[in-house]
């Protein structure tokens, strides 16, 4: 089972309880890991493909960029090395709600202007952590969806789930304790296969981000007792 109805965690708690929670899975930490990648590629000037980095926590705004997880793979020039290092040093934490607010708000304003290509101006002005979180709301505004890279992550994970071999997919997934103590849906690095997903590999992360997907996992278990009471 593979979910993409929004709210993902909420789809992936209601199928968790009737079906094999190994067996479910939310597409929204491999969308989210996939655009935060990009935005450091663009950031760096290097395909998206030679970027590892994580998103866990919430598919929304509530998603914990793993700085401490980028990596730029193979062969890797001085320059890019340095843009790099200076990116992650730059961010560390990622966004916090009082930064992500007023860009939320100008993004709001000149979208309600139709001043499109300002609104992606100013938002690929901004850090990759918040570019990756905020693009998909002008493009949800310009087409009414994101279906192009809803696409991409969902198929990334049907491949990982059709692989008779084991590999790493960002997933919603409804965890019991495996990591971090947390009992919640939550986005994670699962390993996959055609049994579905077997155990968390997430990275270590330092205290704060650690910190940070303990308070969103407490967001998201309030959330879900809200919805399904």
């Amino acid at each position: 089972m593979v979910v993409v109805t929004n709210p993902v965690e909420l789809g992936v708690e209601i199928f968790g309880r009737h079906l094999d929670r190994h067996r479910v899975h939310g597409m929204g930490a491999q969308q989210d890991s996939l655009r935060f990648a990009r935005a450091i590629a663009n950031s760096v000037g290097v395909r998206r493909d030679r970027v590892q980095a994580w998103v866990l926590g919430e598919h929304g705004e509530a998603q914990v960029p793993l700085w401490s997880s980028v990596r730029l793979l193979g062969e890797c020039s001085e320059q890019e090395r340095q843009r790099i290092d200076g990116l992650c040093a730059g961010r560390r934490l990622g966004h916090s709600a009082s930064e992500v607010e007023p860009h939320k708000q100008r993004m709001f304003e000149l979208l309600a202007g139709e001043r499109i290509r300002q609104a992606f101006d100013t938002v690929e002005a901004s850090p990759p952590d918040l570019r990756a979180m905020l693009e998909p709301f002008i493009t949800a505004h310009c087409l009414h969806s994101t279906p192009n890279a809803t696409a991409n992550a969902t198929l990334d994970v049907i491949r990982a789930l059709r692989s008779a071999h084991e590999s790493v997919v960002g997933a919603q997934v409804r965890l019991e304790g495996e990591v971090y103590g947390l009992s919640t849906p939550i986005g994670v690095p699962v390993v996959a296969d055609t049994g579905g997903w077997s155990r968390v590999v997430c990275p270590p992360l330092s205290e704060g981000e650690a910190g940070r997907l303990a308070a969103v996992a407490e967001a998201i278990q309030a959330n879900l007792a809200q919805w399904t009471n």
